[in-house]
């Protein structure tokens, strides 16, 4: 058999599966960045971003080797040392390094140990943070 009559006779069957194999890829990736669309929709967290004033509000302090608090950097896992500078986070009372949980508040809303949010409720505000919209009766 002729090696050109090989490739000829059989291009039709090649092709077809070179353009069955394009069709699942794109399928695949259609299918993949939908999914991830749905799943970043789902997470309302994910829309809200701290900015630099507000992560730097959170309060600081030094820390105490024998102090009832973990001993630990819950994001970096190591051990803290006496007189590192550490944030304490207001809900939870969970510390970090302050380096260690400034870059996970740049992409988290939340204690990276429990995950309570970090962003004040409503009820905390103060009043002049709160809008009251009043419709009139008819």
């Amino acid at each position: 058999m002729d090696r050109n009559n090989f490739w000829f006779q059989h291009s039709f069957t090649i092709a077809t599966f070179g353009i069955i194999a394009l069709i699942v890829t794109l399928r695949r990736c259609f299918t993949t960045i939908t999914l991830r669309d749905q799943q970043a929709e789902a997470l309302p967290h994910k829309s809200v971003i701290l900015e630099h004033t507000d992560i730097r509000s959170i309060p600081t302090h030094r820390y105490i080797r024998g102090n009832r608090q973990s001993a630990e950097c819950a994001v970096c896992l190591s051990e803290f040392e006496d007189n590192q500078v550490l944030r304490t986070l207001p809900k939870c009372n969970h510390s970090f390094h302050v380096d260690c949980i400034d870059m996970w508040l740049y992409s988290h809303p939340n204690c990276p140990t429990c995950r309570t949010s970090i962003m004040p409720s409503p009820s905390s505000l103060p009043e002049e943070h709160i809008h009251i919209q009043v419709e009139p009766v008819r």
